[in-house]
């Protein structure tokens, strides 16, 4: 947990993953869940598509994402009706993606989203700049598959780098790609 409280110290986090179900999502989770109460406001957005039940590739069960009250969300106007949790629409984005326009909200009653926000790091700086306006102290971006364009220093001040069995089952080999991708970083 003590990870958590170093993020805070950051105005955005990217949480990037190495493979397709390398933990990202779960990891995602973890810093929803341990993040203080008494933190400043936090904004969450997805540059894919995350939170849903059934994986859209491989039909697998995912983790869905579940947001306290408090917490800002971004999503596509399409994912934000099939919420299931209360929130106050504080934003509607005049940039439209193939999901609709961009919702920003702020969650009143805590439950689940599927998040589906920019999917371009100049989408990504747009929303970071148009949502200045909320109090947000704390941005955090999900990434997508393996792309780690959010992680970019021209979006993000801080990653979190997600890896696990996905990438290779072999210990010495996930070791080795896992390093390896840490140094070019």
């Amino acid at each position: 947990m003590p990870f958590v409280h170093e993020l805070l110290k950051y105005r955005s986090v990217a949480v990037v993953g190495m493979e397709k179900n390398c933990g990202k999502t779960e990891c995602l989770n973890y810093i929803l869940r341990h993040i203080p109460s008494d933190a400043p406001d936090i904004c969450v957005t997805s540059i894919g598509l995350d939170g849903e039940r059934t994986d859209q590739v491989t039909g697998t069960s995912k983790p869905e994402i579940i947001l306290r009250k408090g917490m800002f969300f971004t999503t596509s106007e399409t994912h934000y009706r099939a919420r299931h949790l209360v929130s106050e629409i504080v934003g509607v984005s005049g940039e439209t993606t193939a999901l609709g326009r961009l919702i920003t909200a702020k969650v009143a009653l805590e439950g689940k989203v599927i998040l589906s926000g920019p999917s371009s790091t100049v989408s990504l700086r747009r929303w970071m700049d148009s949502i200045s306006g909320y109090g947000i102290g704390l941005t955090i971006i999900d990434g997508a598959l393996s792309r780690k364009s959010s992680a970019s220093p021209a979006v993000s001040e801080a990653m979190v780098l997600a890896t696990g069995a996905a990438l290779s089952c072999s210990l010495p080999v996930l070791l080795e790609k896992t390093a390896f991708c840490v140094e070019m970083i």
